[in-house]
């Protein structure tokens, strides 16, 4: 006698409750699927929340730095001390360094021209607006040309650290409007399963 026989032998109640088993075994068979898969995703939105709030740690911290350059470049044209010089520089090696380690997190997040674009916006309005001039600044007042020293100072580099703080600021907002939209994707997530 083969299964579908004895199926077919076995009462109405028996075929119910087989059926009824068979169900329970293909929804919790689907639960586990569903439950395991909002966990998979969870734990990646996770993962790239933390990146997102890494790259906007950075990205203060690049412009914490690059005050500091600022502040230091002024020290220098004031003082003429080499210490001031020397903390200019170390500034902007920092902040490129927080910079370099934000945008190597951005690459690894979804969606992340707008990002990018950011990072770029940043860096083109540094490179631009504000290093030359504080290059330039260091070796006017190493070769003690103070007043051209100021003059650039008050004429490029003010406006010109202006430029960057806007672009930082956006860069900024930028990033913390995504982790927060990432988060709100894992929370909703979370609810859901």
């Amino acid at each position: 006698m083969n299964v579908l026989q004895r199926f077919r032998d076995l009462k109405v109640g028996y075929k119910h409750l087989f059926a009824f088993a068979f169900v329970m075994v293909l929804g919790l068979l689907g639960f586990m699927r569903i439950s395991s898969a909002m966990k998979q995703y969870i734990a990646v939105v996770s993962g790239d929340i933390a990146k997102a709030q890494t790259v906007g740690e950075h990205i203060r911290m690049a412009s914490i730095e690059n005050s500091s350059m600022g502040r230091e470049a002024v020290a220098y044209i004031l003082t003429k001390s080499e210490v001031h010089r020397v903390a200019k520089l170390k500034a902007d090696e920092e902040c490129q360094s927080h910079l370099d380690k934000a945008v190597e997190l951005i690459k690894q997040l979804p969606n992340n021209a707008p990002l990018l674009q950011a990072h770029k916006d940043v860096e083109t309005a540094d490179l631009t607006y504000c290093e030359p001039y504080e290059n330039k600044i260091l070796d006017f007042v190493k070769q003690n040309q103070l007043k051209e020293a100021t003059k650039l100072y008050e004429e490029r580099l003010v406006p010109g650290r202006k430029k960057v703080v806007a672009a930082v600021a956006e860069f900024t907002h930028l990033v913390d409007g995504y982790a927060n939209d990432l988060t709100q994707s894992s929370n909703q997530a979370a609810l859901a399963a």
